[in-house]
């Protein structure tokens, strides 16, 4: 059996991410490359299979990024995987969308045949109904998360020693997922406000609260609607 290759960008935060130590158990070979310019160096000079990404750096979307990754390869897959390390850590097993997407992903891409045939088309059509559906589930679950993430503000705004790293937490998760599922609005949105709550947590001050319920407003307003 041929080992695939992925290549994990790691968020410097873990000398070793649990996702990237999960993936190797399951069989895949994993680079991991600490930052953008090391992960361009890592693609510049061998092939992967897929990128997945552990958190943004700082300063950049998810767009920017995917962009960045894809200069050698248009079609390279990438995949943030930001909501799934507290469940590996657990040993529970892996969320079905990461192992699903990790397995389709690393499917040999062959080169395209000069003609596209009925099985073809009808391949593409089964692809893009699981992918719609995967998306039509995220969209019903992400009211519950964005009140998940509202409670959590509530109570570090009303706490004598606000509980930042558990509303840091949920707006990272709920970052990383809304950009993998092509939520770009909600996926900023959610990202605005993890740099607000981060840069609170790293100064060991209070955060921003007006500008922290203002992203929250934005959540609640893109989750009634399709981000």
């Amino acid at each position: 059996m041929i080992r695939r290759k992925l290549l994990f960008l790691e968020d410097g935060g873990e000398p070793r991410s649990p996702v990237a130590a999960y993936l190797s158990e399951r069989g895949y070979q994993v680079e991991t490359a600490l930052g953008v310019a090391e992960a361009r160096a890592v693609l510049s000079l061998e092939r992967v299979d897929a990128v997945i990404v552990d958190r943004l750096p700082p300063g950049m979307s998810d767009t920017a990024l995917i962009q960045e990754l894809r200069r050698a390869d248009p079609h390279l897959p990438v995949l943030f995987a930001s909501t799934f390390p507290k469940d590996l850590r657990a040993h529970t097993p892996a969320p079905q969308e990461l192992v699903a997407w990790v397995e389709e992903a690393v499917v040999p891409r062959p080169p395209p045949p000069p003609s596209r045939s009925l099985t073809d088309n009808a391949e593409d059509e089964d692809m893009a109904a699981m992918l719609t559906a995967l998306r039509t589930e995220y969209l019903s679950r992400l009211g519950d998360k964005v009140r998940e993430l509202s409670d959590a503000v509530l109570r570090a705004r009303s706490s004598q020693a606000p509980d930042l790293e558990e509303v840091s937490s949920l707006a990272h998760r709920l970052h990383g997922t809304a950009g993998s599922y092509g939520l770009h609005a909600v996926s900023t949105a959610a990202g605005r406000m993890e740099f607000l709550l981060e840069s609170a947590r790293a100064r060991g001050t209070a955060p921003d609260w007006n500008a922290v319920q203002e992203s929250l407003r934005e959540l609640t307003r893109l989750a009634g609607g399709e981000g």
